[in-house]
């Protein structure tokens, strides 16, 4: 049986959805728009009508779960989940900075050694993840500032690829850092094209499919780190 699903990505700017046919994209998606979230299911209603196809005919839906912009990340993960609820479909939420890695290491050909995804948290925070040489993959939220200071001691003389919207805000104080840095802005957020891709590859190998998706929102984390001891 044809397996065919639907990824989305509620961007900081817009609303980007991709209709699958097992991994193949068939189409992309993305209203321009920072209220587009809100109309995620017309949306959605009129890319499955454009191929004849009905949320009936879905395996499953596959979301960027965060990090991201609070309010449209909210909004399209209770949509998603409704939907899932009301139609009685599988979802299976992807690490939006796992999804963003895969874009740019699957768009450009020459592969980056120390790689640093950042997304914009708000007031000089910044969601990011840490791909670099010889070391653990680090995700988390930082304050730009102190995630710069930190990586400087290791870095300072290194070429780093720095990829994400929060690349392209902070680019004059990245450069300030590290003069050999490398900015890639064309890479905001993961397109839903590559949301899918790690989704479908979930969905073969039977995991991370749920009825219901929480967001994956660091700076919770990073709050309750922060907080002054009573």
């Amino acid at each position: 049986m044809t397996t065919f699903f639907v990824s989305i990505q509620g961007g900081y700017q817009g609303l980007y959805l991709a209709l699958f046919r097992e991994q193949v994209c068939l189409q992309e998606l993305f209203k321009n728009d920072k209220r587009a979230s809100s109309e995620l299911v017309p949306y959605m209603q009129e890319l499955l009508k454009e191929h004849n196809l009905a949320l009936a005919d879905l395996a499953f839906i596959a979301v960027d779960k965060g990090p991201g912009a609070f309010t449209s990340l909210r909004v399209v993960l209770a949509t998603v989940n409704g939907i899932g609820l009301a139609a009685n479909k599988l979802l299976i939420g992807v690490n939006g900075l796992q999804a963003l890695s895969d874009h740019v290491r699957g768009s450009i050909q020459s592969q980056p050694k120390n790689l640093v995804l950042l997304l914009n948290a708000y007031n000089d925070d910044v969601y990011y993840a840490l791909e670099m040489a010889g070391k653990d993959r680090e995700e988390g939220c930082e304050k730009i500032q102190d995630l710069l200071e930190r990586l400087k001691k290791d870095y300072v003389e290194q070429v780093v690829t720095f990829a994400g919207n929060a690349a392209g805000l902070h680019g004059e104080i990245i450069k300030e850092f590290f003069v050999h840095a490398e900015l890639l802005e064309e890479f905001p957020v993961a397109s839903a094209r590559f949301v899918g891709l790690r989704a479908y590859a979930d969905w073969l190998e039977q995991k991370n499919i749920t009825t219901k998706i929480e967001p994956h929102y660091l700076k919770t984390q990073y709050f309750s780190l922060k907080k002054p001891p009573i």
